[in-house]
């Protein structure tokens, strides 16, 4: 665990995670994305489920989107836009902010779940829960550990 206030922070990251340590290495590591989650999830598994549903909806579809490749635009109108109109248009827009804003709700999710339990921030720890709690039921109507009947 990196300690809030270790002595030598670098030091200490450099020891937990070694593919970071390393002169031009301080800052980005030869693990994909998926790869850094699955590592986040050995310690906290609340953490990686978050992480792996924001990589999903950021990565997957927006970044498509936002850098406006066929591909991209592609799955915008076969995602959202089911008629060829500008009220369709608009109205398929607004879903998808709705989804990057999910997405960006869950990765906030992840990072706090992760740092406050590896901190031992217990009071932390459970406000997160209830947010992800807050922001499952906006996200699918449904109230979380809700079972089907």
């Amino acid at each position: 665990m990196i300690a809030i206030g270790a002595d030598d922070p670098k030091l200490e990251a450099a020891r937990l995670f070694p593919d970071f340590a390393g002169k031009g290495r301080d800052s980005w590591t030869a693990l994909n994305a998926v790869d850094r989650i699955g590592r986040i999830g050995k310690v906290v598994k609340a953490s990686a489920g978050a992480l792996i549903g924001a990589y999903g909806g950021i990565y997957a579809v927006s970044s498509e989107i936002i850098h406006g490749s066929v591909y991209g635009m592609s799955y915008f109108y076969s995602a959202h836009n089911r008629e060829q109109t500008v009220e369709s248009f608009k109205s398929a827009t607004v879903e998808q902010v709705i989804d990057i804003l999910i997405a960006v709700s869950h990765a906030s999710s992840g990072f706090l779940s992760a740092f406050s339990n590896v901190q031992k921030l217990g009071p932390l720890v459970l406000a997160e829960h209830d947010i992800f709690k807050r922001l499952f039921k906006v996200a699918t109507g449904d109230e979380w550990g809700e079972k089907d009947e």
